[in-house]
Parts: C-alpha cells; structure tokens; sequence
C-alpha cells in the first residue's frame, strides 16, 4: 500500500500548499487528520512531514488490516477489502463486502466493521467467523 501512496505531499509547509492539498499535509497516504487520530492528536505538518515509515505501517495494520480482520480473509479478498477501506473508510468497505457476497447492510454501525453480529441469523451464532 505504501508503495503506492508514495511520501510526503506536504513539501512546504506554508498555509498556501497546504490548503491545496485535499485531506491537508500527507505522508505515506496518510493524512494530518489521521496521524492526529491515531498518533498525535496536536500534530503539526512538520510531524507528518517526519512520520517514520514504521509509524505509517503501524498505522496502516491496526487502523486498516487488523480493524477489517483482514487474516481471517481468502487471499485476494483480504487485499481488496484493506484496499477499499483504507481509501473509502473500513465502514464503507465492510457494507460494500456484505452486498457482493449477498448478506444484508449491517443497522447497527457500532458492530464490527467486517461482518458484524447483524448478520447472526445467517450464521446461527456464527456471525463473528469471516465468509470463506
């Protein structure tokens, strides 16, 4: 995934580029709003701007990989389902997995963001086991 996103948007740091920049000062595909979420709540540009490429991938595993379950994924669909979620949301991706493999949009949105315990009926009980 880091491949792909590339580093830092933010190579100046003035207001000027900054407020160009959809999602503000990015490294690593991660934006300011994240980092601040996730690491530093009163980070600056200058704190992106200097993310270590291990924070990235912490970021990245617990925040995107590990909040969709995504080991407990057929290979294939794990990437596709962390690859939704990390550029759409981890909530939108796991409502989108839901209706291709048929199962109905989750109503409670503090459920797991993968399967969720709505879908019990369908499950018997195994509504927190990943579709296979």
């Amino acid at each position: 995934m880091m491949r792909r996103c590339g580093v830092c948007s933010c190579t100046r740091v003035d207001t000027a580029i900054t407020l160009q920049i959809p999602g503000g000062p990015t490294n690593f595909g991660i934006t300011i709003a994240d980092y601040r979420a996730y690491v530093k709540p009163d980070a600056t540009a200058e704190d992106v701007r200097n993310m270590r490429v291990d924070e990235a991938k912490r970021i990245y595993r617990k925040h995107y990989w590990d909040a969709q379950r995504c080991d407990e994924l057929p290979a294939g669909v794990d990437y596709s389902l962390y690859d939704y979620g990390v550029n759409s949301g981890i909530g939108r991706s796991g409502k989108v997995l839901r209706r291709v493999v048929g199962l109905p949009d989750c109503q409670r949105p503090a459920e797991s963001p993968q399967f969720g315990a709505c879908n019990f009926p369908h499950f018997g009980g195994g509504g927190d086991q990943p579709v296979a």
